[in-house]
């Protein structure tokens, strides 16, 4: 590499580079040099710290600061260096030592691989419950911050204030591990020792076997009355939703490269858990499916405001049924009604469980193979049963339901 004695006449005549950069040593200071590149010219130390090379640049290029000031920065650094004090270093360690919770937070989201939907719950947290917080560092919330938020939280919403201090507490344990020592202990512990959380009660909601017939009456009763109207999908979503037991965002986002007609199943891609779920159709669901794909125009089984956009959730349509039908229903009341109704059947827990896909923690199911025929029965006993309640059989009776079509449909 060139030597040059570095001084502010022979730096200002040096010719820029036509490509990438090259670098000038000085003849007097060891470790000072000068990276000429295409538009800049910037001053830089080298040194060895514990057989590693470290090179640092100095913050302003020239000409914002001369050969001399630059010599006398360098002179410092380098005595820094070789006494094995590096300024990034330095900097990074003040910086973990002052990382505030917006910081800590972000980081903690960027390394884990989360749902969007418990992002989305996470940043709610931070820039709604706790955004007075996000501003401060990690170190400065204690334990009686964290009591107090929570029950302040807690006078508007248990469930909120819960969730709130979860990811309060997600983020301390990560900071722990990534921050130390500046970060050792998670205040949010306080809530457990101190038995604070709030004890939110599971919802029980479910539509009641009395109840069935006037809820299917209003469902089926709903029908679009113009080109922009979508009450046949929404419809056909909140029945779709009934006879299979899924969550609201996984049938909304089926999509028909999913459903086989020839097998009769449809696979839920990338659901709650992770892991792919495939259910077979009841003769109620290939009826519906099928009736739906002679008219699809888009990518999803039950589609948005445009066809390639998946719906979103009913409310107004869900307002209406509860107001036509006299029953009170939340979309995922619609799911714990089909576990209900597997329920009443009695049927084995396996097949309970792997038609919700609910995780478990038995070691035996681990051996025994998912097969999806194995859920037919079942699948068609529980929408025979929901037939019965809403009296739409016994059996050969004709049901009125029509979904794309006028056809009655046969029940068997």
């Amino acid at each position: 590499m060139p030597t040059l004695k570095l001084k502010t006449e022979a730096v200002e005549i040096l010719p820029f580079v036509s490509t990438g950069q090259l670098l000038y040593w000085d003849t007097d200071l060891k470790g000072f040099g000068l990276r000429v590149s295409t538009k800049r010219k910037t001053y830089f130390v080298e040194a060895k710290i514990r057989g590693a090379t470290i090179r640092r640049t100095l913050k302003h290029p020239h000409p914002q600061i001369t050969a001399i000031q630059a010599r006398r920065e360098a002179l410092s650094l380098l005595a820094g260096l070789r006494e094995g004090n590096d300024p990034r270093a330095q900097e990074k360690n003040h910086a973990a030592a002052n990382v505030t919770l917006r910081e800590a937070a972000g980081a903690y989201l960027a390394k884990r691989e989360l749902k969007p939907v418990t992002i989305r719950d996470y940043r709610n947290s931070i820039d709604k419950h706790l955004a007075d917080w996000s501003s401060l560092p990690l170190n400065k919330i204690t334990k009686d911050m964290v009591s107090a938020k929570h029950a302040a939280l807690g006078v508007r919403s248990k469930a909120q204030a819960n969730l709130a201090m979860r990811f309060l507490r997600a983020v301390f344990n990560f900071a722990i591990e990534h921050y130390d020592p500046h970060v050792q202990h998670n205040p949010v512990r306080r809530l457990s020792a101190a038995k604070s959380w709030y004890r939110i009660d599971r919802r029980q909601r479910y539509i009641a076997p009395h109840q069935m017939k006037a809820w299917l009456d209003a469902v089926e009763s709903l029908r679009s009355e113009g080109a922009r109207d979508n009450r046949d999908t929404f419809r056909d979503y909140l029945l779709f939703l009934l006879f299979t037991g899924l969550r609201r965002k996984e049938a909304a986002t089926l999509s028909w490269d999913t459903v086989n007609f020839d097998a009769r199943t449809f696979t839920v891609l990338d659901p709650k858990n992770r892991r792919d779920h495939t259910l077979p159709m009841s003769d109620f669901l290939y009826r519906l499916l099928f009736e739906r794909s002679q008219v699809a125009s888009g990518r999803y089984v039950f589609s948005g405001r445009t066809p390639e956009e998946p719906i979103c959730e009913p409310r107004k349509t869900i307002l209406r049924v509860c107001s036509d039908s006299g029953v009170m229903f939340r979309a995922h009341d619609l799911r714990r009604t089909f576990a209900g109704v597997a329920d009443s059947l009695d049927l084995p827990w396996y097949a309970i469980k792997r038609l919700l896909n609910h995780k478990t923690k038995d070691v035996t199911e681990g051996y025994m193979p998912l097969n999806v025929e194995r859920l037919r029965d079942p699948m068609q006993r529980i929408a025979t049963a929901i037939l019965k309640q809403a009296e739409r059989l016994p059996s050969g009776a004709i049901l009125q339901f029509r979904t794309m079509g006028e056809r009655g449909v046969q029940c068997n």
